[in-house]
């Protein structure tokens, strides 16, 4: 059975408050405090303790964060957080905390939860440490190592006499109910960051800052924005990217880095006619919102897509691409 989270803060990037999170691990310790449960892991040669408190700790962070997502997404009944060991017991600093399963995506996903490392206020706690859930993140290639085992505790015991209950890499999660959204005609503030589909009908070349670009325009039959939302025209309307990549791939890094500055010093337009209307505006990259409990700063792409209305057919369009005073035309595609 799975629960369907209403709201997504642009996940990518979920960091909550540490001092929500930490509350019932860092909370008064004195020294008459009784030493903490052994677990059988260890991190960096001392022994993990007081593992199922760091693990509620983190189960909790993941249940704020994923239920206060933008977007319809599929949480199983047991999606919760785990460590992350090798064969000999020895702990990674990352965990994951899922599985979920959002609309438009494959397969089931996790996201990243970072632990750090509590030393013990007592004496008589030497060579033991906490690992302490401070933030969630998207998983890192090659930060979380997906070779290594899905570790938690399991029932009564302490230390190497404890079972250990071990998740799977890769499990079956159904996708969540829904239908992809809408967007209004015109501009859309923010470029996708996937698309299914996505067919050529226009084309051309540009020159920004001494480089030339080729440009060109595609039509996907749907996309999916930073807000992890999957989105697909209305009826009778189409979806219009322009998309810049450089001519010369002997100097493709001087190239966009040139194309970069540009953007940012928002030289380039964009603009479409059709059907007697037109839309245009400046290529850039969106300003993202400042960081809050439960959400951060998410690098969007720059906004090259365009919802046009009732096209009848595909010479009907025009695009232009405006750099600085130089206007360029592109060519349709048969």
């Amino acid at each position: 059975m799975a629960r369907a989270g209403k709201r997504v803060v642009r996940w990518l990037g979920v960091v909550l408050a540490p001092a929500v999170v930490l509350a019932g691990l860092t909370a008064c310790t004195s020294d008459d405090e009784p030493p903490g449960e052994p677990s059988g892991w260890t991190f960096l040669g001392d022994e993990v303790v007081d593992v199922d408190e760091s693990l509620a700790a983190a189960d909790r962070m993941w249940q704020q964060a994923w239920s206060s997502w933008d977007q319809v997404v599929a949480v199983p009944d047991d999606s919760r957080c785990w460590f992350i060991a090798d064969d000999a017991g020895a702990l990674e600093q990352q965990g994951v905390c899922g599985p979920f399963r959002g609309l438009g995506t494959p397969a089931a996903e996790w996201v990243q939860v970072q632990f750090t490392p509590e030393a013990p206020e007592t004496e008589t706690e030497t060579g033991t440490v906490r690992m302490v859930p401070t933030a969630l993140s998207p998983v890192q290639p090659g930060v979380v190592r997906r070779s290594l085992t899905l570790v938690r505790p399991a029932g009564e015991g302490q230390g190497k006499d404890r079972k250990v209950e071990e998740g799977e890499w890769d499990p079956r999660v159904a996708p969540p109910k829904g239908w992809p959204r809408t967007l209004p005609v015109g501009r859309v503030k923010s470029g996708p960051v996937q698309r299914f589909g996505a067919e050529v009908v226009a084309r051309g070349r540009v020159r920004v800052d001494g480089f030339v670009q080729t440009v060109r325009v595609v039509r996907p039959r749907k996309v999916q924005l930073a807000d992890r939302g999957t989105y697909v025209p209305r009826q009778g309307q189409a979806f219009a990217e322009f998309r810049f990549a450089p001519f010369d791939s002997h100097r493709a890094v001087e190239a966009g880095l040139a194309l970069d500055q540009s953007i940012e010093a928002g030289e380039i337009r964009l603009g479409v006619e059709s059907g007697g209307r037109s839309w245009s505006g400046v290529y850039t990259t969106p300003v993202a919102g400042p960081v809050g409990q439960g959400q951060a700063v998410v690098v969007e792409p720059p906004s090259g897509l365009f919802v046009l209305p009732q096209w009848p057919s595909w010479d009907d369009p025009t695009f232009t691409v405006v750099v600085g005073q130089k206007t360029y035309d592109l060519r349709g595609v048969p």
